[in-house]
């Protein structure tokens, strides 16, 4: 959405889904805004040497899986056993299930400020972002 060229406002929702997890955590939704202004477009800023100026700040969920396709299900080998001067063909368990694994999900908010002097010849771009991922998922081979 953009209001008179000063006014911008972002909503976005994404849904992802995988086979590589359980059966209830194989889709998940997360969002996304964002919203920035530009107050020289909007005021006269008179006498300062400020050419351009935008205010903006987001927020955003991001989803990861993280592990190695069917890893959510048991596995199975061929595991050959001798008996009585013969073979058999025979299958073990290769690796235990991981029930309960979940999406990792980051949470991530961002603030930012740019500046522009001397007819946007320069121009400055400060940001300040924080991160947190939760549910992380370590696979071990």
């Amino acid at each position: 959405f953009d209001y008179d060229n000063y006014l911008f406002i972002t909503l976005a929702r994404r849904t992802a889904w995988v086979s590589n997890l359980s059966e209830e955590f194989r889709s998940i939704t997360y969002p996304s805004a964002s919203i920035a202004i530009v107050p020289t477009e909007l005021f006269d800023l008179g006498e300062l040497p400020i050419d351009f100026l935008k205010l903006r700040a987001s927020y955003g969920i991001v989803g990861e899986q993280g592990v190695p396709p069917y890893n959510s299900f048991a596995r199975y080998s061929d595991f050959p056993t001798f008996l009585n001067d013969g073979r058999l063909n025979t299958v073990i368990l290769s690796s235990i299930p991981s029930q309960g694994l979940e999406w990792e999900k980051t949470y991530q908010s961002d603030v930012g400020l740019e500046i522009g002097f001397a007819n946007n010849r320069y121009s400055l771009e400060f940001d300040y972002y924080e991160k947190r991922t939760e549910d992380k998922s370590q696979f071990k081979a």
